[in-house]
């Protein structure tokens, strides 16, 4: 359906209902109105963009990740990462929904030299 989402979903995912069967049905038995990405599933596209364009391409220069998760992702939806500021080894990110809500704030990543 969404492979990729799907993929980083069911690795990020606790046992859930909705996280592991993803269909309209299984979302709507848990008082959801659409499939939803998972937070944890959201919180690692995010990071995997700031490790494109931030790291060098190198996943093990993450020391540190923190951020507050908001709005739900609906799927299909395209996210948008915001790099916000970048004070030495710290990147400040936000990521938004599709609908254009916070998704994650206050988003941090500290990167190893």
């Amino acid at each position: 359906m969404y492979p990729r989402a799907w993929r980083i979903s069911t690795q990020s995912a606790r046992e859930s209902l909705i996280r592991y069967t993803p269909t309209l049905r299984s979302a709507h038995a848990a008082g959801l109105p659409e499939i939803i990405l998972h937070g944890t599933a959201t919180l690692a596209m995010a990071v995997s963009r700031i490790i494109e364009s931030e790291a060098g391409k190198d996943p093990a220069r993450v020391e540190r990740v923190a951020g507050r998760f908001g709005a739900m992702v609906t799927m299909p939806s395209t996210l948008t990462v915001r790099m916000l500021a970048r004070e030495g080894a710290v990147v400040f990110f936000e990521v938004l929904s599709g609908e254009g809500r916070l998704a994650i704030r206050d988003g941090m990543v500290v990167l190893r030299a």
